[in-house]
């Protein structure tokens, strides 16, 4: 990230935290647009670098990541599915 771009970013969440303090829903809008639009050239860049590192030809598909089998696989999380029987204890 250049300085430049490290500066655009400040100003834009400086400008954005202002609208939030005026309650202003358009100029929020419009202030959170403005900020996504100088974020997303350098993640774009970040993301190509990181592809390029591994060796990866092809370029970002923002729809990889929805639906498919990943949703469909359940996460181990020691939890263990078991049946059983209740036992009273008659010997109060």
């Amino acid at each position: 990230m250049t300085a430049d771009e490290k500066t655009a970013i400040e100003t834009a969440v400086t400008e954005l935290e202002a609208s939030t303090k005026e309650n202003d829903v358009e100029d929020i809008k419009a202030k959170t647009e403005a900020l996504q639009n100088i974020i997303m050239p350098i993640t774009q860049r970040a993301y190509e670098a990181a592809q390029g590192a591994q060796g990866g030809a092809e370029g970002f598909d923002p729809n990889a990541f929805q639906g498919g089998e990943g949703q469909q696989q359940k996460a181990d999380d020691g939890v263990v599915d078991a049946e059983f029987t209740e036992v009273k204890d008659d010997k109060k």
